[in-house]
């Protein structure tokens, strides 16, 4: 188990090669199938048997003990979520109007952020630059608002934005206490931290809901935020062992906004500007590309 603190997915590729395509490993008091072979994990899957989520304490924690989405037992409560979720926030109408209302402007901004890095020579670090449009742009689609946004509202995106970069961080992190129950008789400073972040979240979220009852349009009684829309369906990954967005009862809803954010930020970005590795943990280097006109 600590080995797969570690690069997880290195340990569980030893583990494929030595036992095979499926096993079972002991986490602790645990009993874990692992899955390796595509195929397999396709037909697993779309069993409604194995549709539901294992929640650790921290994750529990945040979401209510999985009352929300992501993490709600598989049944008529997570129906009716999944249902909401791709009628009303997930559309292809929807979609649209957060792509011409929120994400290009995200876009744009960081395309122009990048440019004047390249500019003054700067080392430019991806992961920080993108996880940061991709929150803000989350946090636009949901409550509105610009990037110029100032006052109360800002300072509440703002810190509701750095709670979203904690749960990223320790979502996925191992914590004992999952595996090893007694070790609950001790402190444990993350689940005590999650535990001081719901208070925080709760407060910011009622202070943006609050706030949006004077924010123009959002109160107002529109029918057509509720006609059904087509969904429609993204082109086949080139390889079924590509599974970002999961498969099964379980795959991610938001596939198509997530394909949206990804398409967008890459197009813009590799059009205007060449990146180059600068050395190993040291970031990137760029520079603007010659398009031929003035």
């Amino acid at each position: 188990m600590l080995k797969l603190r570690s690069q997880p997915h290195l340990a569980v590729h030893r583990i494929a090669k030595q036992y095979g395509d499926i096993c079972s490993i002991p986490f602790g008091s645990v009993p874990t199938v692992v899955i390796s072979h595509p195929d397999l994990l396709k037909e697993a899957f779309d069993k409604t048997e194995l549709a539901d989520r294992w929640v650790g304490e921290v994750m529990g924690i945040l979401s209510h003990y999985g009352k929300d989405l992501a993490l709600a037992p598989y049944g008529e409560h997570w129906r009716q979520l999944q249902r909401f979720a791709n009628r009303e926030l997930l559309s292809l109408r929807r979609l649209q109007q957060i792509r011409e209302q929120h994400v290009e402007e995200v876009v744009n901004n960081l395309v122009a952020e990048v440019g004047q890095g390249s500019d003054a020579g700067l080392l430019m670090h991806p992961l920080e630059m993108l996880g940061r449009t991709n929150a803000m742009i989350m946090f636009r689609a949901i409550f509105g608002g610009s990037e110029g946004e100032t006052g109360e509202f800002a300072r509440n995106r703002n810190e509701l934005l750095e709670l979203i970069f904690w749960v990223f961080r320790n979502a996925s992190a191992a914590n004992l206490t999952d595996y090893v129950p007694w070790l609950r008789v001790f402190p444990n400073s993350t689940v005590n931290e999650a535990k001081r972040k719901v208070e925080v979240r709760n407060r910011i979220l009622g202070a943006l809901i609050k706030g949006a009852r004077s924010r123009p349009g959002l109160d107002l009684i529109n029918p057509d935020r509720f006609l059904l829309q087509e969904d429609g369906s993204p082109a086949p990954a080139a390889s079924n062992a590509f599974m970002p967005f999961g498969i099964g009862h379980r795959a991610c809803p938001g596939r198509r906004f997530g394909e949206m954010v990804v398409w967008l930020h890459a197009s813009r970005l590799l059009h205007q500007h060449q990146f180059q590795a600068a050395g190993a943990d040291s970031g990137l280097c760029l520079k603007k590309k010659c398009l031929g006109w003035p």
